[in-house]
């Protein structure tokens, strides 16, 4: 793997390590903390071959799932005041969560910005194992056979990820998905905070479409230094006592949660109404 890399004209880095430029120093210390954290890693080459700085990040909603004015986003438009550093935006499961289009339509409108490199998970096959990338003419030229970099993998193209990809995205594109997502989706959250509030718990989140999360905290919640002023000994009760009304939800407090189109409204209610039972008895 590291002489493939290196056909491409770039010395493979002896340790990954963020470079010293990645986080402008003119944002605040707030920002700066926060790009720190939606940054998951920066790989610098030997700059005198060429000064190359990969930045890539998951996108921060699914860690954060919280966004507010000034903060995730902040962090995340931060990118754009680096120059000449090529961007990858890694999706697994993010994408197609939010828009047909996928995650560099979204990540265009919601932040303002387009990487150079996108790479897509599990959620283009269905859940099956598959993947994909693709980016700006003069990065996917040097990929074999157009340019040195060989790559390959033992499932690409396999037929049963092909097909449920396939089918995956025929269903999305049907008209309404998205908005009935939304609405579901901010319907579920929108009634565990007020079953919260009601039984006196500090709490905040928010949802994008299919995504959502919540921290038992006052909030707001804008990077990772909030989220962790979160109660995760009542999440970890509330995660059991949601448990044994039937409802799965992530096991971490700082874990995305999910909608789908196969849930339905009745579904919804009955998750409210489970998580009130269980909020008053915490």
């Amino acid at each position: 793997m590291a002489a493939g890399v290196a056909g491409v004209g770039l010395s493979w880095p002896s340790k990954l390590a963020r470079s010293p430029n990645s986080i402008p120093p003119s944002l605040p210390p707030s920002s700066r903390s926060s790009r720190r954290r939606v940054v998951k890693m920066a790989i610098s080459v030997d700059e005198r071959k060429k000064n190359f700085t990969l930045q890539k990040s998951e996108e921060a909603f699914n860690a954060a799932k919280e966004l507010m004015p000034g903060g995730v986003n902040s962090p995340v438009r931060a990118f754009k005041s680096v120059g000449g550093q090529p961007i990858v935006f890694d999706s697994v499961k993010g994408s197609h969560m939010w828009d047909i289009d996928g995650n560099e339509y979204i990540d265009y409108e919601y932040f303002g910005i387009t990487p150079d490199l996108t790479t897509l998970g599990k959620i283009i096959g269905g859940g099956l194992p598959v993947g994909a990338y693709g980016g700006k003419r003069d990065i996917m030229e040097m990929v074999a056979p157009a340019g040195p970099m060989y790559q390959a993998g033992t499932l690409s193209g396999n037929p049963l990820a092909m097909t449920a990809g396939i089918h995956t995205l025929k269903r999305l594109k049907q008209p309404g998905n998205y908005q009935y997502l939304d609405k579901i989706t901010s319907e579920l959250v929108q009634g565990i905070i007020d079953a919260a509030k009601r039984a006196g718990h500090a709490i905040c989140g928010g949802s994008i479409y299919g995504m959502f999360g919540f921290f038992f905290t006052e909030g707001p919640v804008y990077e990772f230094a909030d989220a962790k002023k979160s109660d995760t000994a009542k999440f970890a009760k509330f995660f059991r006592g949601m448990l044994e009304e039937g409802v799965y939800f992530a096991p971490s407090q700082f874990e995305a949660g999910f909608t789908s189109l196969a849930h339905t409204s009745e579904d919804i209610q009955q998750t409210i109404e489970a998580a009130e039972k269980v909020l008053r008895q915490l």
